[in-house]
């Protein structure tokens, strides 16, 4: 049996009205983990240049190799900070319980948050610079493991934010609050916004949707919605489909990591 829940994320996949943002949590250990971010950052800021070259250690820039906006890969099975780029972030040949942080004894506090959310597939730390530029896009609110056909859900984790800095999903814009954890519809058309003067640094963490998971999420209905700040139009022309479609609730597993 799915959570009533699941429903609402496929509407708001579908560009309809549905769940396309919710808190979840609220961090335990924040101001550590706040800490840990800010050194791990100072530390590894310069793995990538303004040449735009990659390093060994895999530096990922989203943003279309624009210095804005600068994405670290951080769970992996290879024992480094970032993935090789012939490694994807979710593959049927990687069991899950073998990718890590292997920056847990440097960052443990980094490392105690990875570990306390459920079937975590795939981690990583954005760190947005100030810019006008607005980067709409989709992604694969599905992913295939052991032959089945299950749910990535993502988890947005605002690590420092300032007054200016929001997340727009389909047409409406939030504002999330530091050292809370967000479900976030990856799915539907969304784009990360900082118009502030400071940088906005936060961690995505992509769960496969297990029993485990299900548990520690509880159900969404009883959990406080996020106030939408303003509505923005969405120009179709700039939107990136990575989407996987035509899914419906029969296409969904629930699925065992172990």
């Amino acid at each position: 049996m799915l959570p009533t829940y699941v429903d609402s994320i496929l509407a708001s996949y579908y560009g309809n009205p549905g769940l396309s943002v919710a808190e979840v949590k609220t961090l335990k250990d924040f101001p550590k983990i706040k800490k840990d971010v800010e050194i791990f950052y100072n530390n590894y800021k310069n793995l990538y240049n303004s040449s735009h070259q990659f390093y060994p250690n895999q530096v990922y820039n989203i943003q279309e190799r624009k210095s804005d906006f600068i994405q670290y890969r951080m769970f992996n099975s290879d024992g480094q900070y970032f993935t090789d780029t012939t490694q994807t972030d979710w593959t049927d040949d990687i069991n899950l319980q073998e990718k890590y942080f292997s920056g847990s004894s440097e960052f443990p506090y980094i490392m105690k948050l990875f570990g306390s959310l459920p079937s975590l597939g795939a981690a990583w730390l954005n760190v947005m610079h100030p810019t006008p530029r607005v980067f709409y896009h989709r992604e694969n609110l599905f992913t295939q493991y052991k032959n089945k056909s299950t749910f990535r859900i993502r988890f947005l984790i605002p690590i420092i934010n300032n007054n200016n800095s929001y997340i727009q999903v389909n047409r409406e814009v939030y504002k999330l609050e530091e050292g809370k954890i967000y479900f976030l519809n990856q799915g539907a058309v969304h784009a990360p916004l900082n118009k502030g003067n400071t940088l906005r640094i936060n961690f995505v963490c992509d769960c496969l949707f297990t029993p485990e998971l299900i548990k520690w999420m509880a159900d969404l209905t009883n959990l406080r919605s996020v106030e939408t700040v303003e509505n923005h139009p969405i120009p179709e022309s700039d939107v990136r489909d990575d989407r996987y479609h035509n899914i419906t609730l029969k296409d969904i597993s629930v699925v065992s990591y172990k």
